[in-house]
């Protein structure tokens, strides 16, 4: 839902599904022509992609033979880092996110699909795509009190300190800066998450809230034309919309925490801003 909301097309279409197989299991006996369906979700399968913990190694070489590809792997890996971040993934290891290359010669022809090309190719031109995988350890109800060792295998990367892309700044700020679109990512994450047999409007509204905050972090960021280092130094926010039926419900606000008054968007409406304490994200230093 997220990655379409941005148009970052770095997960591969998933949906949810009715399956029944005998493969399964039941805590019940059933015929097999009366197996009750379970729902889940159901993923493409991306062919030829390698595991980033294949191609990481390889990159500081790619990186000085092949300039091409140091720009086509960054403006890739910038989607992978808004999705991560916006989601607050903790568990983006080096094995659930995959790469593809393609090397092509001067014609567009495909010269190889490796990684690495087997021989010297100092004209080639490389197309690389990248396919989010295993996004399940996310939107958290807290922002996590004690970071995991590695939560973005990413975050070690050269890439890490280059500025996000004036490409991926002219297509996620007009989506950031719009009420409508905030709204509307919460209407399509409520319609997902409610199949959850334990869903809740109030674990919901709190798990929006963590979203809120880094979608506001990521704003702010894109518009000071800061890195994704700059966007994990930023310090966690919880940001609860005024509307928000947790509130109407359960208000009761904390001492730490204050209504602003956005003037800057989305829409100059009524948010509850509130610092959490947690140190930055810097799982390298």
């Amino acid at each position: 839902v997220v990655d379409r909301h941005f148009g970052l097309e770095v997960v591969p279409r998933t949906e949810i599904v009715e399956l029944a197989a005998p493969t399964f299991h039941y805590s019940g006996k059933y015929d097999d022509g009366k197996l009750p369906r379970k729902v889940g979700s159901f993923q493409v399968f991306v062919d030829a992609f390698r595991s980033a913990s294949d191609v990481v190694p390889c990159l500081e070489l790619l990186r000085l033979k092949y300039p091409s590809f140091d720009l086509a792997f960054h403006l890739e890996l910038e989607r992978l880092i808004v999705l991560d971040y916006i989601i607050r993934n903790t568990d983006r290891s080096e094995d659930n996110w995959l790469v593809h290359v393609t090397w092509l010669n001067r014609a567009g022809q495909v010269i190889s699909s490796a990684p690495v090309p087997p021989v010297d190719l100092p004209d080639a031109r490389a197309v690389v795509k990248i396919a989010a995988i295993d996004n399940g350890l996310a939107f958290p109800w807290k922002h996590p009190d004690e970071v995991r060792a590695y939560p973005y295998s990413w975050a070690s990367l050269p890439n890490c300190r280059v500025p996000f892309s004036r490409a991926l700044r002219s297509r996620l700020l007009p989506l950031l800066d719009d009420p409508d679109a905030w709204d509307d990512l919460v209407e399509r994450l409520h319609a997902v998450f409610r199949h959850d047999r334990a869903f809740t409007d109030r674990h919901f509204c709190r798990q929006m809230s963590v979203m809120r905050g880094q979608l506001r972090n990521l704003r702010e960021c894109l518009r000071n034309g800061g890195s994704p280092f700059d966007l994990l130094a930023m310090p966690p926010l919880r940001v609860e919309d005024d509307g928000d039926a947790f509130h109407a419900r359960y208000g009761r606000r904390s001492d730490h925490g204050g209504f602003v008054r956005d003037e800057r968007g989305p829409g100059g409406r009524l948010q509850w801003i509130r610092q959490v304490d947690s140190r930055p994200c810097f799982p390298f230093c």
